[in-house]
């Protein structure tokens, strides 16, 4: 399950849930020298004090799975339910990620 060069994905085997613990966030992913990374945008958490921090992702690891890492790892998700694409370059692609929100 994942997603490369920009195409949608969905999570199959995730069950619907009230829209109240649905969310969105936009996601950028970069393809640099340096590897591939992902930025969230307008997240006051993930985008970083400085709106400038990159979440590195690991050659074997899709978009998907690496974007709903990062979300699980920071207590925010349950699970990502889908990416939308909504720009794709050569070196980069933007998805608004919708997400199951995790209840404390």
């Amino acid at each position: 399950m994942g997603i490369e060069n920009g195409n949608s994905s969905v999570q199959q085997d995730v069950p619907a849930t009230d829209n109240d613990v649905r969310h969105e966030v936009i996601v950028t992913g970069c393809v640099t020298k340096y590897g591939r990374g992902i930025h969230f945008c307008n997240d006051e958490l993930l985008s970083g004090a400085n709106h400038n921090l990159w979440f590195p992702l690991s050659s074997e690891e899709d978009w998907f799975s690496g974007i709903e890492r990062v979300l699980m790892m920071n207590g925010l998700a349950e699970n990502v339910v889908k990416l939308s694409p909504l720009n794709d370059g050569k070196d980069y692609h933007d998805w608004k990620v919708t997400y199951n929100r995790r209840n404390v």
